[in-house]
């Protein structure tokens, strides 16, 4: 069993707001990744806003090849709960995109790795997110900020 919450593939103008997703096998909302003879179809305009993710067996939300996105005011609550091991998991995973805001989100979990991850993400801010593990930006630039406000569990900024 392979489930999604919500997956999308290279669109323009997408807009997640006030869903609840429960209980998914791998994403609760997943960016995919289009490959064209030409190149890769890129998602633009990404809004994920004020949902509710419960128990995801991999990231909580996972955004690929995205430009111009927006994670704001989600909680993400049980990420990668099936612990696989091998790959880091976790809350809010970003790759390969730019030019993005994640904010505002709260992100609690036992056995994630992460609460938000920036891997090759150019020109994005990460602010005022809280959960219980680290903030990661691997491979950005230094027009990518992790700014103060982002805490842990125990309120200590992380």
């Amino acid at each position: 069993n392979i489930y999604r919450g919500i997956s999308y593939k290279s669109c323009n103008f997408v807009r997640i707001i006030n869903n609840t997703i429960s209980n998914t096998s791998t994403e609760g909302v997943y960016n995919d990744i289009q490959t064209y003879s030409d190149g890769f179809g890129l998602s633009k305009n990404i809004n994920i806003e004020n949902n509710v993710i419960n128990i995801t067996g991999k990231n909580g939300i996972f955004l690929n090849s995205s430009n111009m996105f927006r994670i704001v005011g989600n909680i993400v609550n049980k990420s990668n709960n099936d612990n696989l091991g091998g790959a880091l998991r976790g809350a809010i995973y970003a790759n390969s995109s730019d030019y993005g805001r994640i904010e505002n989100n709260m992100c609690f979990g036992e056995f994630q790795n992460f609460i938000v991850r920036l891997q090759s993400v150019n020109n994005s801010n990460v602010f005022n997110n809280s959960g219980n593990s680290t903030i990661r930006l691997d491979g950005t630039n230094n027009n990518t900020k992790k700014t103060f406000y982002d805490i842990d569990e125990s309120g200590n900024v992380i």
